[in-house]
């Protein structure tokens, strides 16, 4: 099934994983067509420091083009908005390099739009479950029997959901992943203070998270996403503010 096609699936219901009332932004590991079969994904770093209202992101992914020849392709950058009226915001702004040279990031599909107005979210349930799904890509070449890096910087608001919408996600979609094969090396880390981190509610999927009054951790190798590839880490937040805010 192609990228769009499961697109396409997916905004007919919940993302899964995610509560239907959680409101979040989130895009996750880089996937591509063109490369596949050819071009492996040695290792991916993926690194954020969370703040009160949103999260600073980067990640170091590392490629190797196996095949005797140059592969001209479209690196693609999903992003994901669910309940976005809830939220804050539909998209994500992303800065790249390829191989340390900047490189343009630009819509690689139309945004689709989904809502379900018997499904009431929100606090009070007043608002119609809404998903947003858009396509950024990269052009690349892999050059023949040569490695290449990306590098990514974005940032993301900070998910809420849960009663009165009192919890926070930090949401990162690794199911792309299936792109490249197994990807060698695969870290995640998280970085927090207390005031902003309070409670740890929960750390999906069980990948061996490491979490610490300031910063969440896992590492896999030899990655491939199975059926749970949602990575969220759900807290409470330090500090007070108003019930619903």
């Amino acid at each position: 099934m192609s990228l769009t096609a499961c697109l396409a699936l997916l905004l007919s219901q919940p993302v899964p994983g995610l509560p239907a009332d959680a409101a979040v932004v989130y895009t996750g590991v880089p996937g591509c067509r063109e490369a596949r079969g050819a071009v492996r994904m040695q290792g991916l770093s993926v690194s954020a420091t969370l703040g009160p209202d949103a999260g600073a992101f980067e990640t170091l992914a590392w490629f190797k083009n196996d095949a005797p020849r140059d592969i001209p392709a479209t690196i693609l950058l999903p992003v994901v908005a669910q309940n976005p009226l809830v939220g804050r915001g539909y998209d994500i702004r992303f800065e790249a390099t390829w191989d340390r040279n900047p490189v343009a990031v630009v819509p690689a599909s139309a945004p689709k739009t989904f809502e379900d107005p018997e499904l009431l979210v929100g606090v009070r349930n007043k608002l119609p479950y809404a998903r947003s799904e858009r396509i950024h890509g990269i052009k690349v070449t892999f050059k023949a029997s040569s490695t290449h890096a990306l590098r990514l910087r974005w940032e993301a608001p900070i998910g809420r959901g849960g009663l009165d919408g009192m919890l926070r996600f930090a949401v990162y979609d690794t199911s792309l992943a299936a792109d490249w094969g197994p990807v060698g090396q695969f870290n995640f880390a998280l970085r927090y203070t207390p005031e902003v981190v309070f409670q740890t509610y929960e750390a999906k999927p069980d990948w061996g998270w490491q979490i610490g009054p300031r910063g969440a951790f896992f590492k896999r190798t030899g990655f491939q996403p199975g059926s749970d590839a949602l990575v969220r880490f759900v807290y409470y937040p330090g500090g007070f503010e108003k019930i619903g805010q």
